[in-house]
């Protein structure tokens, strides 16, 4: 599947912006690209909505953080991108970043050229849905997930029932 994909993806508009915004952020390093992509901008961003809490929070993010800085050595470049993400939110869910990390944020009216541009990175972060899990399963490298969805009275939240492969890890 990963490779039907990748040879069927809008791969000149996913290189453009994979070039204008993700690549200097690397600064002409051997750096590691993770997908952080967190949903939000639709119902299930409502507070009052039943599903809110499927949505990973900020201490979900700050393990996962601790994880993939642990894992890898080097430049870090988080690649995030999400309907009506504003800068502020990335903010409150990433406040803090070591300098060897740069948090991205790539935009783009096709959201099959965000996937094969998220598609491109070598983690992942899996936030909920199936644009987010599609995005952490074409990666191929190692997913995080938030182990609280696990818990919740709401099965619709279940990671376990969109999980693909041995690499995802609870955080």
């Amino acid at each position: 599947v990963r490779d039907v994909f990748k040879e069927a993806a809008p791969h000149a508009a996913a290189d453009a912006l994979w070039a204008a915004h993700v690549l200097p952020a690397a600064r002409g390093s051997k750096a590691t690209f993770v997908a952080l992509y967190h949903r939000q901008g639709d119902e299930y961003s409502d507070p009052t909505n039943a599903y809110a809490d499927c949505l990973p929070g900020a201490a979900f993010y700050a393990a996962a953080l601790r994880w993939i800085r642990a894992k890898y050595g080097g430049p870090l470049v988080y690649v995030t991108s999400s309907h009506d993400f504003g800068e502020a939110r990335r903010r409150a869910l990433f406040p803090v970043l070591e300098e060897r990390e740069t948090l991205v944020a790539i935009d783009h009216e096709d959201p099959t050229v965000v996937l094969t541009a998220l598609a491109r990175c070598d983690a992942a972060t899996f936030s909920f849905g199936t644009f987010s899990w599609w995005a952490a399963f074409l990666a191929g490298g190692p997913v995080l997930y938030d182990a609280r969805l696990r818990e919740l009275e709401t099965p619709a939240c279940a990671p376990q029932r969109l999980r693909p492969a041995t690499q995802w890890h609870d955080k």
